[in-house]
Formats: C-alpha cells, sequence, structure tokens
C-alpha cells in the first residue's frame, strides 16, 4: 500500500491498523478493508479512466444520499483523486 494513500486515509479516518485487499469484485474497482481503533471502513480505488469516472459518480450518489434517511446507503466519508498515483481515485 503507497504510504502516502496511508497518509490521506488517516486524514480521513484516523489511525489505521490493517488494510486487507478483498477477493475481486468485477474489474472495475480494487476494494480494501480498513480496520482501525475505531471502525471498519471500505477503500475502493479505480485505475482505468473510465472507471475513475464512475467511481465519482458513485461517490456524488453516495455524498447526496447520505444527508437523506430513506435509502440506507454506506457512510461517506470521502473522495480523493491523484494522478500521479498509477491514476487512481478512491471513495471511503
Amino acid at each position: 500500500m503507497n504510504l502516502e494513500l496511508i497518509e490521506k486515509v488517516e486524514k480521513i479516518v484516523g489511525e489505521t491498523n490493517r488494510f486487507i485487499k478483498l477477493d475481486e469484485q468485477g474489474c472495475t474497482s480494487e476494494v480494501h478493508q480498513i480496520i482501525t481503533d475505531n471502525g471498519s471502513y471500505l477503500l475502493k480505488s479505480s485505475f482505468k479512466e473510465k472507471y475513475k469516472e464512475w467511481l465519482k459518480a458513485e461517490a456524488l450518489v453516495l455524498e447526496k444520499l447520505n444527508n437523506k434517511n430513506q435509502i440506507p446507503v454506506p457512510k461517506y466519508y470521502g473522495f480523493f483523486r491523484r494522478e500521479n498515483w498509477k491514476s487512481f481515485n478512491n471513495v471511503i
């Protein structure tokens, strides 16, 4: 796991204990479970341009739905994009 990525994640969720790569979810992204003393989170990363845009759209939907109580959705914590990390986007 990239040290700079870990630092960005820790700014959002606090100190991390472990990153566990989950089994393949499809060909659009890579998913890690993040374990902290305060709970468990998911980090979803995309590497191809097409899928990075899909992930960004997914993040926007989650962010909007987090303010509503009509549909249960995972709590949205953030989205960040870094072009020179082999181009990936992340949603926590």
